[in-house]
């Protein structure tokens, strides 16, 4: 996990005389690295994540500021400071390139001339191998308790020595590897919040200590507004010695996004899904499917018929013929007809709040069963 620019800049604008002058919204993003650059045609070769150096020595022309910084947004870089005073002066930093990079939330800072770029790089960098020594400890921790590979008492203390204490309540996000984490970091660093992540079986996962229900609504708007392509299980809260649990709830969670193409789903609002999910044995559940189920599936396969498919439809709308020959664009009289074959091969009425309460609890083990035994 990597430091946040707002974390450099409030803790050394004053040492290096920083001026945040455009972006303030990106300042929760994170810095991978620290790079001085003088030259555009070489932007092409960050990865994404630097903070960015430069004095403007290779300026040829008014609009070359302009032409660098766009392509430093292209890239993905997470900032840029200015070293001005000879090359490039404050003067020629103009309203239109603050209002490009205000509306692309990519901050700008300007440093006087006097501080010693091999300073201020030496330290950046310094801070940031620190960084990933301890998030090199700290990420080892959290993986041995989420795959339960060793013993738990010594990553527990490791873990303990980076604040993330036993007695908070912690809640996993997880993303497929190809959705990037960008604002959920973004997120919780603008909340204060502790939190770390890390990739995990070609997944990308954050584990987030302490949050309230409000903290909770604020980021599901987020994700509403920014993240709406995403798909996120959310895990419930629990301690360090349940990760491993929180995480198959996290991953159970990200199969029924992905399923039912929502943009995020919390485990603990899963209703009677998530109670089937802590079954432990599913044999119960199989042999309750498809000893209400089984016939009507046996019959359509061999017979090419509709009637699983019918029934579903009879206990979503309650028995209406009309609701279920409007909603499957049937005839009624063929509704009626395969109601009625339904009922023999049954050998239920399906008129009590019994019968129908039990075959609507088998389709939503039928359901279950069949996300369950998809991969994420």
């Amino acid at each position: 996990m990597s430091i946040a620019l707002s974390e450099l800049y409030l803790s050394t604008k004053t040492q290096y005389q920083l001026n945040l002058i455009a972006g303030e919204k990106g300042l929760f993003s994170p810095i991978n690295w620290v790079q001085f650059n003088e030259d555009i045609n070489t932007i092409n070769f960050l990865k994404g994540g630097e903070l960015i150096i430069t004095t403007g020595m290779s300026k040829n022309s008014d609009q070359w500021l302009s032409d660098f910084v766009k392509k430093l947004i292209t890239q993905k870089t997470s900032g840029l400071i200015i070293n001005t005073g000879k090359y490039i002066f404050p003067e020629d930093i103009n309203d239109d390139l603050l209002n490009l990079c205000n509306s692309y939330n990519y901050p700008i800072f300007t440093m006087p001339w006097k501080i010693h770029l091999a300073t201020i790089m030496q330290d950046y960098g310094n801070r940031l191998f620190q960084q990933n020594y301890q998030d090199d400890q700290v990420g080892m921790a959290f993986r041995s308790l989420i795959l339960q590979t060793e013993e738990a008492t010594k990553h527990i203390e490791i873990l303990n020595r980076h604040r993330f204490e036993n007695h908070s309540n912690y809640f996993i996000f997880l993303k497929d590897n190809q959705s990037s984490l960008l604002n959920l970091l973004n997120f919780f660093h603008s909340k204060g919040l502790k939190f770390f992540s890390f990739a995990i079986n070609d997944q990308n996962l954050l584990i987030a200590s302490d949050l309230s229900k409000q903290i909770l609504d604020d980021f599901f708007k987020e994700v509403d507004q920014n993240c709406q392509d995403d798909n996120i299980g959310v895990s419930r809260e629990g301690s360090l010695f349940q990760l491993h649990d929180l995480y198959q709830q996290a991953q159970f969670a990200l199969k029924t996004a992905k399923k039912k193409k929502q943009s995020y789903v919390l485990f603990n609002r899963l209703g009677i899904t998530g109670i089937l999910y802590s079954v432990a044995d599913k044999s119960l559940l199989s042999d309750f499917y498809e000893e209400k189920l089984q016939l009507l599936e046996n019959h359509d396969k061999k017979n090419k018929s509709n009637l699983l498919e019918t029934l579903r439809l009879y206990l979503e709308y309650d028995g209406s013929i009309k609701a279920i020959a409007q909603a499957s664009f049937t005839h009624r009289n063929t509704i009626n007809y395969r109601i009625k074959k339904i009922r023999q091969l049954l050998s239920e009425d399906l008129l009590t709040t019994d019968e129908k309460f039990n075959f609507r609890l088998a389709f939503i083990i039928r359901d279950y069963l069949a996300l369950e035994s998809e991969t994420v």
